[in-house]
């Protein structure tokens, strides 16, 4: 415990840098490395009079015997049970002083309630449906998720990638998403660029008509391409391209008038994914994977190396901001 009085002003980043190092001692928890130095030993000789200070106080061998007391006082002071404490817990303490606020729920929009709003304004809407859980953010990628329901237990989420500010509090929604029929083209070659402009071109001819209803289908996001990668650098790797088909057509989707497009039903997965900009290409496709590939390795997780999916956003007129992404299966006890 490091208690502080009469703390001075200045003093932000030294409560940063520890707060730092408290979150890789959580990290190292039952790993056989850990923290050996906090403050390189260099940086200490160089400030003198604080050198001295700590040679002459380890030599008139300090110690504190209140340090039982010391803890009784800031656990009654922060308002935490002398038990084992969840770190996420201790800073859900100041975030959440009314948990009950947390589990009230949302009201739907319908037509009764709609009559009674007075301003629009004055009210946010957001589509919902699905598990609602929150999330807190300690730094970083430190995030603990909490499903609402007592007693308040925060778990901390292996995998994901994201990154928040400390203290941030978000309620979210867990949904199922992307899964459901999808009308695809497989092609087999060496250049995916050169498959992937022929298959666009079947799927967009599609959507445009050439279907056995002769219906107009919407156009969605994001366009997947599936990859199969050859057995060696001179053997044709295979693609399958997919487009998805809106909501409102997933129960009975226009059947394909080219057979060389089908309709695939697709089936929930879960996957790893790294998101890149610009304009994709082959290469670049190649550099994200990899780097993807190399993430997953070094944080020890398991994942299906090959086959692997592309996922591009955006029409081929958006300049800027552009969204890929490369995805890797996790892998499962079947696999």
């Amino acid at each position: 415990y490091i208690v502080c009085r009469g703390l001075k002003p200045g003093s932000d980043a030294v409560r940063e840098y520890m707060f730092r190092v408290n979150l890789k001692l959580n990290q190292l928890r039952n790993k056989d490395t850990d923290v050996t130095e906090v403050v390189p030993l260099n940086i200490i000789k160089d400030d003198t009079d604080f050198f001295q200070f700590m040679i002459n106080s380890n030599e008139r061998e300090l110690a504190e015997p209140r340090q039982a007391d010391i803890r009784k006082e800031c656990l009654k002071l922060w308002g935490v049970s002398g038990e084992t404490v969840n770190s996420a817990d201790f800073i859900a303490f100041y975030l959440l002083n009314h948990v009950d606020a947390f589990q009230s729920k949302t009201t739907p929009l319908d037509s009764n309630t709609l009559s009674k709003l007075r301003h629009i304004f004055d009210y946010r809407c957001i589509v919902g449906g699905g598990e609602q859980i929150f999330l807190l953010a300690m730094g970083k990628s430190q995030i603990y998720t909490w499903d609402g329901k007592m007693p308040l237990r925060w778990k901390k989420m292996e995998y994901f990638r994201l990154e928040l500010p400390r203290e941030t509090l978000l309620s979210v929604e867990i949904v199922q998403e992307l899964k459901g029929e999808w009308v695809s083209t497989t092609l087999s070659g060496m250049q995916g660029d050169e498959c992937m402009k022929t298959g666009f071109r079947r799927l967009f001819s599609y959507i445009q008509g050439n279907n056995k209803n002769k219906a107009k289908v919407e156009m969605t996001a994001p366009v997947t391409c599936h990859v199969v990668p050859g057995a060696g650098p001179a053997c044709e790797s295979q693609f399958t391209m997919s487009f998805y088909i809106p909501d409102e057509l997933q129960a009975n989707p226009p059947e394909p008038s080219d057979p060389d497009v089908f309709m695939e039903d697709r089936k929930e997965f879960t996957a790893y994914v790294r998101t890149y900009g610009g304009f994709s290409n082959d290469n670049m496709k190649r550099e994200e994977l990899l780097k993807l590939l190399e993430s997953l390795k070094k944080d020890g997780v398991e994942f299906v190396d090959k086959p692997y999916y592309t996922a591009g956003y955006d029409s081929p007129f958006k300049l800027t901001n552009r969204r890929n992404e490369v995805w890797v299966l996790k892998k499962t006890e079947q696999q």
